[in-house]
């Protein structure tokens, strides 16, 4: 909603999944239908109108939707095509709609965020169709004008919504966002393998979603760089930690942590501000991490090894993109800053505490100098 305006929601499920071998929006992603996700992220994101096109097996998606309060529309001619489907979805919902998002039912992991942003837009600048773009592809929900509403229905069954929409192309913008959902469907059963390991890990950014928000955010190069080696000082430290047996630290959350910990790097108080940015992407335990890389909070007489610690520990020991022992790395801060009693007590702590969680993973590891093992280690590969 915004003003006047209402904005609802198309969903695609009526199609037999023929190339999936199986019905795609009753399979399975960490307990949940797919159908359920594709609605629930929409009404999480507080669309109330939502319209689900229903066709093959559609007794059993109904059962679904019934549950989660959502609205539906059978088509009968599914076996006609997705634009079939389209029709009858686009003409249950024109007469109080002001534009809809079209969602196929076989993308499932969008983002509430995401939502949120394309209608948030829509709102703003009254444009005709927006794109969300993922690192410069196009992908879904994409939102409509109803102001296109009488093209589409006015179309031919044959035609299909992709070639309608390009012949308004100077209406339409791309709104970039940072989630690698909105490019992410289930054709194939390899599809749906990728499409589940992406989703139990949804809480933690991939590679490229944290490019994404580095780009977004406009954190400058030298600072990207310095994040990606601390990345990888962090996945090595953490896989170590994880041979021995005693520890089972999470390798995907210390190198999405240590590549955004300095996204804000340019903003007073950077690790708070970073830490809101995650929190309001939807990255909870990133966000712990980024609040910790500065200033952490640690037992002294037995410090908890978690990685949290392992990131706070590999950002001091990297100065700009490179390893250094910890004791430059704080010399030249002191140097600096030898005239300032109040920034010198915050140095020494830093240095004190880095000490002591670069000593406790010593012990655990069974290791004489964690340094030089860092540094005869080398590129760990950990950042694919």
């Amino acid at each position: 909603m915004c003003g006047q305006n209402k904005i609802a929601a198309v969903v695609l499920a009526a199609g037999y999944s023929s190339r999936m071998g199986d019905f795609k929006p009753l399979m399975k992603l960490d307990g949940i239908t797919v159908i359920e996700s594709a609605v629930r992220g929409l009404q999480g994101a507080g669309i109330s109108d939502i319209m689900v096109v229903v066709g093959y097996r559609a007794t059993e998606v109904i059962e679904i939707l019934d549950k989660l309060d959502a609205g539906y529309i059978l088509n009968e001619d599914f076996d006609q095509g997705m634009f079939s489907s389209v029709l009858k979805g686009v003409d249950a919902i024109a007469s109080f709609s002001s534009g809809f998002l079209l969602l196929p039912g076989d993308i499932p992991a969008v983002k509430e965020m995401t939502v949120e942003a394309i209608t948030a837009a829509a709102c703003m600048g009254n444009p005709g169709i927006i794109y969300p773009s993922f690192l410069g592809k196009r992908g879904h929900p994409t939102y409509v004008s109803s102001r296109y509403f009488k093209e589409i229905l006015n179309s031919d069954v044959t035609y299909n919504l992709r070639e309608i929409l390009r012949r308004h192309e100077n209406d339409s913008i791309d709104l970039e966002v940072t989630d690698q959902g909105v490019l992410m469907d289930m054709d194939t059963p390899e599809d749906f393998r990728e499409m589940v390991k992406y989703y139990i890990r949804r809480d933690i950014p991939t590679d490229e979603e944290c490019t994404a928000m580095l780009m977004k955010y406009e954190t400058p190069e030298k600072v990207i760089r310095h994040g990606e080696a601390v990345s990888e000082i962090s996945c090595r430290i953490a896989e170590l930690l994880n041979e021995t047996g005693r520890l089972s630290l999470d390798i995907d959350l210390v190198r999405a942590a240590a590549l955004l910990h300095d996204i804000a790097r340019e903003k007073p108080h950077h690790a708070d501000e970073g830490a809101l940015l995650m929190d309001r992407w939807g990255y909870h335990n990133v966000a712990v991490i980024i609040a910790e890389h500065m200033e952490i909070d640690i037992d002294e007489e037995s410090p908890v090894i978690n990685e949290t610690a392992i990131v706070y520990l590999a950002d001091k020991m990297t100065k700009d993109d490179r390893l250094v022992p910890l004791k430059e790395r704080f010399n030249g801060s002191v140097e600096r800053f030898a005239s300032d009693p109040e920034i010198m007590k915050n140095i020494m702590m830093r240095e004190k505490k880095a000490f002591i969680i670069k000593e406790s993973i010593e012990r655990i590891c069974g290791l004489t100098d964690l340094e030089e093992v860092l540094q005869k280690a080398g590129t760990c590969g950990c950042n694919p």
